[in-house]
């Protein structure tokens, strides 16, 4: 009677003879290493990681070469949003990549300044269409968090800012 074959060794013995191209190969290592940086500025965002140990943290990748520098410059630009505090991507995009965020502290700034001025227009056309109704007064509040049109204006501007990297 014949030895009984694990799974593994199945598998291992229908699959000797396969061997990944250089391309599959160098699409696994990115795979590999954009998996690590995210999860070390997942760290770093986290505050188990200090911006001193950040140098340290990001050599045990390896050599430092320019397609790290574009998995992790893209992961920070992937994570930037323009409703949120980024000050520790920029922290992490000048420690590691040695680059000035300003750029991208300014493009954060006019999203900013553009949702606000949508969210006053927003109010104010709220406020129109309840005075039409005859509802008004000091307690008429527009509440934009239950508001599908500013969840729409919202996921428009937000949608143009990632379109921008």
């Amino acid at each position: 009677m014949g030895e009984i074959k694990s799974t593994l060794d199945l598998i291992m013995e229908r699959t000797k003879h396969l061997t990944l191209s250089d391309e599959e190969k160098k699409a696994f290592r990115e795979a590999e290493i954009k998996k690590l940086i995210s999860g070390l500025i997942q760290q770093f965002l986290d505050g188990k990681l200090t911006p001193n140990d950040i140098p340290e943290a990001f050599s045990s990748l390896g050599e430092d070469t320019e397609t790290q520098r574009r998995l992790i410059k893209e992961e920070i630009l992937a994570r930037l949003h323009p409703l949120e505090d980024n000050e520790p991507l920029y922290q992490l995009m000048e420690i590691v990549l040695g680059e000035d965020p300003a750029f991208f502290r300014c493009r954060c700034q006019s999203y900013r300044e553009e949702l606000a001025q949508l969210r006053m227009k927003r109010e104010k056309e709220i406020l129109a269409d309840l005075a039409a109704q005859r509802i008004s007064g000091s307690a008429c509040v527009p509440n934009l968090n239950r508001d599908e049109k500013w969840k729409t204006l919202i996921e428009e501007v937000v949608q143009k800012f990632r379109g921008l990297r």
